[in-house]
C-alpha cells in the first residue's frame, strides 16, 4: 500500500479495512462487507486518499 491509503480485502471470512496513514499501518475486522466498506469511505475522505478496491470486491 501506498502511504495514506485504505484497502478493503476479505481474510478467513471476516472483512479487513488496511489503512496506512504515513510510516503506520492498521487493520480492523468487520463481519459485514457493507460495514467495511462504509468505514473504509470515511477513513479515506479522513486521509484525502482514495480507497482501493479488493479483487474480491471488485468482481462484485
Amino acid at each position: 500500500m501506498s502511504a495514506n491509503s485504505v484497502r478493503v480485502f476479505e481474510r478467513d471470512g471476516k472483512w479487513i479495512v488496511a489503512i496506512a496513514e504515513g510510516d503506520k499501518c492498521t487493520e480492523r475486522e468487520f463481519l459485514n462487507e457493507e460495514f467495511a466498506q462504509n468505514y473504509a469511505a470515511g477513513q479515506a475522505l479522513r486521509l484525502h486518499a482514495i480507497p482501493e478496491k479488493s479483487p474480491i470486491s471488485a468482481k462484485r
